[in-house]
């Protein structure tokens, strides 16, 4: 029995390091196609948007596809409407590693800032806020009244600095 548990774990292992090569393959690719790779940015952001591995390799490519990536933007900021507020804090922080269309990120990313979907929600907001912290300085209201002490002390430390 462990002559079979043992090459099981050794072909896991092989397979996970064969999935891994090719997501980083991919992961490069999509960085080296550039401008040809911005078809792709709006199912990118809807897979940034969700939960597990997919949503990380997802973010991390659109990571990789830099400025190419901002035909996912749109999407992004919709998201930041709905109802589920786990996608909603995805979405501000792939907004906040993407820093691109800050005329439509920050506005609706403001809008969240006293947000009643969650704490999670807020404190993202805010670090995506604070990646835009440029853009938002206009719209960012410097005393912050948060009813979680989480939310207020990270928007202390961070918006005090406007």
């Amino acid at each position: 029995m462990t002559r079979v548990t043992g090459k099981l774990s050794d072909w896991l292992w092989s397979h996970w390091a064969k999935e891994e090569a090719r997501s980083r393959a991919a992961l490069w690719g999509f960085g080296v196609l550039g401008e040809a790779a911005r078809d792709a940015a709006p199912q990118l952001g809807k897979f940034a948007r969700g939960d597990g591995t997919r949503a990380k390799l997802a973010l991390r490519a659109l990571q990789e596809m830099g400025t190419n990536a901002e035909p996912a933007v749109a999407g992004l900021v919709l998201t930041l409407s709905r109802t589920n507020a786990q996608e909603v804090a995805a979405a501000a922080y792939v907004l906040a590693c993407l820093k691109l269309r800050p005329d439509l990120a920050v506005p609706a990313l403001a809008k969240c800032a006293h947000d009643r979907r969650g704490v999670g929600v807020r404190l993202a907001v805010l670090e995506a806020l604070d990646a835009y912290r440029e853009a938002a300085r206009p719209l960012v209201e410097v005393e912050f009244h948060d009813p979680d002490e989480t939310v207020r002390a990270l928007a202390e430390s961070r918006f005090n600095r406007f």
